[in-house]
């Protein structure tokens, strides 16, 4: 498998939201506290097919100055600020919408015990959220299992702009602290007609899984993961897997092989479909999730996943809802003529 470079962020803080009921009109979603305080998010990763609803949130550590816990719904915040949860980025890059380089890299960081928080991807990137004080040695076995250039050298922050842009400011140009009427995107692509699986594997029964999707041809739209509490993990993967009627592999019962310990390690989700846009500014501006996510419920249409990573947000939906989505999305995000 080979990619071309893994990017490391700088220290971020981590900030986690659980619902029991991820319909309850009484409970703020995270992203939209952050929003109202102006905070920009890093990272999103947001799971609602999950039993309790789940988002986290990845954000600079001089938030915590500006947030308690009790400002944010549902104790947003896991622990203390004075022991803020300290996290950071690897991201692998271009994963070319190749299933295999999930099992892969998630194996090869659950074999050295590495604490992470959750993944998700963008068009190009495997973005995984885990402890800061291990994104180190989470690149060393990340690049120790996946095929790398030979001069290949970790992008680590600071290193994407050149020497005298660096001495002219302390942050990128595109670090705003507003956000226009209408956000500029570089269009909105919807993708219909498409396979969610749904798998709680353990690590090395995923890595047989994708290796095996891979080995057949399936490329996916979109993924994320996180851990679970039994030595397993939980992936949501988009495929284009065609048919149910025509496919020439069992997807379900090769799961069902891979981690025989389980009776029921994977749900099939047909006919799934995906929103999926980027624009100038995007993951450098607040509250970009929430107008996105916002609109969409006001919409009526029900979110099962997002993912806001890079200058990506990805926003996976039920059957029939993508093209009324996408017009909602239409009132506050401006695309190209």
């Amino acid at each position: 498998m080979q990619m071309n470079g893994l990017r490391v962020s700088d220290r971020l803080v981590r900030l986690a939201q659980v619902f029991t009921d991820q319909w309850d009109p009484r409970l703020i979603p995270l992203y939209r506290k952050l929003a109202a305080d102006r905070i920009n998010i890093s990272f999103l990763y947001l799971n609602y097919l999950v039993p309790a609803g789940q988002i986290s949130c990845l954000v600079e550590p001089e938030i915590l100055t500006r947030l308690t816990r009790d400002s944010v719904p549902g104790g947003a915040i896991p622990v203390k600020p004075e022991a803020p949860a300290d996290a950071g980025l690897v991201s692998a890059f271009p994963h070319r919408f190749d299933p295999a380089a999930i099992g892969t890299i998630l194996r090869a960081v659950g074999r050295k015990e590495i604490q992470w928080y959750c993944m998700a991807s963008s068009g190009s990137m495997l973005a995984i959220a885990m402890d800061y004080a291990r994104q180190e040695q989470a690149v060393d076995v990340i690049a120790r299992n996946i095929g790398l250039p030979e001069n290949h050298v970790p992008i680590f922050p600071g290193q994407d702009y050149d020497p005298i842009a660096r001495s002219l400011k302390t942050a990128p140009e595109t670090v705003a602290r507003y956000v226009e009427s209408r956000i500029k995107t570089y269009g909105i692509q919807v993708y219909t007609g498409l396979t969610l699986c749904s798998l709680r594997l353990r690590a090395e029964a995923l890595e047989k899984w994708s290796r095996a999707m891979s080995e057949k041809g399936y490329r996916f739209f979109y993924a994320c993961a996180a851990p679970m509490d039994n030595e397993r993990l939980e992936l949501e993967i988009l495929l284009d897997a065609g048919d149910p009627g025509t496919r020439s592999f069992d997807i379900d019962a090769y799961a069902l092989s891979a981690d025989s310990d389980l009776q029921n390690p994977m749900t099939v989700y047909e006919n799934a479909e995906m929103i999926c846009f980027h624009g100038p500014h995007f993951g450098d501006r607040y509250g970009i999730a929430d107008k996105a996510l916002g609109r969409i419920a006001q919409a009526g249409v029900p979110v099962w996943l997002a993912g806001c990573v890079g200058a990506t947000v990805s926003i996976v939906l039920p059957p029939d809802t993508a093209e009324k989505a996408a017009k909602a999305l239409s009132a506050v995000f401006e695309m190209p003529d």
